[in-house]
C-alpha cells in the first residue's frame, strides 16, 4: 500500500483569501485612525443615503394610497394649502364651479401671509388671485356669482404641519362639514395628506392638484422627501391628536358602569281549564 502524503499548504493560494481580509481589516482601521474625516463624510453620506431612500419610500406609499380615491369635488369644503402659484386660482374656479349644485360649499385658504391679516377679504382675494395671473374681469365675475362669507383664511401655518392644525381648527369652527376636499400641488399631496391625517379624525377627505407634473418626478423632490423624513421622526416620538381622541374615546366608554338588562315580566299563568 502507497503511504498517503499531506501536501504542505501553498502560501500563495491557501492563504490567499485570509491575508486579503487582514489587509483590508488593516486598510479600514488605518482610514479610520489617520483620515478620520474621509470616515466622517463617508458615514454621513451612508445615514443621508439611507434617509434619502426611506423618504423616498414613505413618499410614493402615501401617493400610492391616494391614488386609489378619486376627488370629491363636491365635497363640503375646498380646503387650499398655499405655497405654490396656482392653487388659489384653483381653488377659487372651482368654488365658483360648483356654486350652481353646491351653493353652501366653503373655501378654506391655508397658509396666508400674516402681513394681508388686517386687509379686506375682497381686496386680500383679488391681491392673491392677481399673483397668480387671474385676469380681473375673471376675478370680478368670480365675487359676483358667490357669497365671500363662503371663503375664509388661515394666517399662522408656516408649513405643511401647520396646515394640518389649521385644518383642525377650521373643521372645529364648522361642525357641519362631513367631507372636505385637499388641494395642494402634485408632489406635496403625499406629505399634507399625512399631516392631515395626523390632526384631523373622522372625516371623508380626498385630494386634488391643480398642475399635471409627473409623479415620477417625486423621489427627486428633495424638499419632498426631506419633509417626510422629518414628518416621519416628528410622529414618531408624538402622540396623534387622533389617536389620543379615539384612545380617550375607548376609555371613557370602558370607565362607563355597564347597565344590567332590564327583567322581563314573566308571561301570566294560564288557567289550567
Amino acid at each position: 500500500m502507497g503511504t498517503v502524503t499531506h501536501p504542505l499548504p501553498n502560501t500563495l493560494t491557501d492563504f490567499a483569501p485570509r491575508r486579503r481580509i487582514g489587509e483590508f481589516t488593516q486598510t479600514i482601521i488605518h482610514s479610520i485612525i489617520l483620515h478620520p474625516i474621509k470616515s466622517v463624510v463617508l458615514f454621513a453620506g451612508t445615514i443621508a443615503g439611507g434617509g434619502y431612500m426611506m423618504g423616498a419610500y414613505y413618499l410614493l406609499q402615501q401617493h400610492n394610497q391616494i391614488a386609489q380615491t378619486q376627488p370629491n369635488y363636491h365635497a363640503d369644503a375646498i380646503v387650499v394649502l398655499t405655497g405654490a402659484s396656482g392653487r388659489i386660482a384653483y381653488g377659487l374656479r372651482l368654488l365658483d364651479k360648483n356654486t350652481p349644485t353646491k351653493p353652501d360649499q366653503l373655501l378654506f385658504i391655508s397658509g396666508v401671509n400674516s402681513k394681508y391679516k388686517n386687509m379686506n377679504k375682497q381686496n386680500l382675494l383679488t391681491k392673491l388671485c392677481a399673483k397668480e395671473g387671474m385676469d380681473k374681469t375673471e376675478i370680478t365675475k368670480i365675487f359676483l356669482d358667490i357669497n365671500l362669507d363662503r371663503i375664509s383664511f388661515g394666517f399662522e401655518a408656516q408649513n405643511t404641519s401647520g396646515n394640518a392644525k389649521e385644518i383642525q381648527s377650521f373643521l372645529k369652527a364648522h361642525p357641519e362639514i362631513k367631507s372636505f376636499i385637499v388641494e395642494t400641488s402634485v408632489n406635496h399631496l403625499p406629505r399634507a395628506s399625512a399631516w392631515t391625517k395626523y390632526y384631523v379624525q373622522n372625516k371623508n377627505v380626498t385630494y386634488v392638484s391643480p398642475d399635471n407634473s409627473s409623479i415620477s418626478n417625486l423621489m427627486f423632490s428633495g424638499h419632498e422627501v426631506v419633509g417626510m423624513v422629518v414628518y416621519k421622526f416628528e410622529t414618531k416620538f408624538s402622540k396623534s391628536p387622533v389617536l389620543a381622541a379615539e384612545r380617550s374615546r375607548d376609555l371613557r366608554q370602558q370607565d362607563r358602569p355597564q347597565t344590567a338588562p332590564a327583567m322581563q315580566a314573566a308571561p301570566p299563568r294560564q288557567p289550567p281549564f
